[in-house]
């Protein structure tokens, strides 16, 4: 169980952390232009976000068969989690100022990343029913002979 979900974090950290360096140099590009220079620490600052938002996908993730209310809160619940993660850290790491059009953009990214991530997700985990179903299938056929 515990290597099953840490194989999940790290799963989830991958995408994240890809979509978040993604994101940070559009909104980088577009935000602050190109005479922009970083501080080495936006690449730890990076890893944190995607370390700290992936780690819902763990707490909230659950081994069996679930309603798809239950499905959908989980869903809700995660994406405020990492809304909220990433509005406050990202405020306290100065990646944004409260005004309206930079505040809509980082929410705009949020979910673009949030969607994005699930969409792999859910892809690979299709790939991996069909690829179980298909040994299935093939234990079936050589067991009926």
């Amino acid at each position: 169980m515990f290597k099953k979900k840490l194989a999940l974090y790290f799963e989830v950290y991958k995408r994240v952390t890809t979509c978040v360096v993604f994101a940070v140099a559009v909104y980088t590009a577009v935000f602050w232009g190109a005479g922009v220079s970083f501080s080495p620490w936006i690449f730890w600052q990076v890893i944190l976000i995607a370390a700290i938002t992936s780690l819902g996908s763990v707490f909230l993730s659950d081994e069996g068969n679930i309603s798809k209310r239950r499905a959908w809160a989980e869903s809700i619940a995660y994406f405020a989690y990492v809304n909220v993660s990433v509005m406050v850290l990202g405020y306290f790491f100065g990646w944004y100022y409260f005004n309206w059009p930079m505040v809509i953009s980082m929410e705009v990214i949020i979910s673009a990343i949030y969607v994005t991530v699930s969409f792999l997700s859910y892809c690979s985990d299709c790939r991996t029913a069909d690829k179980l179903n298909e040994g299935l299938k093939k234990y079936q056929r050589d067991h009926e002979k």
